[in-house]
């Protein structure tokens, strides 16, 4: 950075600048209080995904469970 005619004229080399903001510390997490409350407070949402089993796969998308499921059926029954 390039000092300022105000810097050098003050012979401070810039010392006196206002020091940048720090982040807020973050909150304490109490293990003792519901922990439901306190991500609520945090701003945390709990997101419960739903998944469909087909045989060892788990799908997200239903569409995608379906053909798997397709797929195993059409090869129990073979050619």
């Amino acid at each position: 950075m390039i000092p300022s005619s105000e810097d050098e004229a003050a012979g401070d080399g810039g010392a006196n600048k206002t020091p940048s903001a720090r982040p807020a510390p973050p909150l304490p997490f109490d293990e003792d209080a519901d922990a439901e409350e306190q991500l609520l407070r945090l701003g945390v949402v709990r997101v419960r995904d739903e998944y469909f089993q087909v045989g060892p796969y788990r799908y997200t998308r239903l569409a995608d469970a379906r053909a798997e499921a397709e797929r195993m059926r059409a090869r129990e029954r073979g050619p």
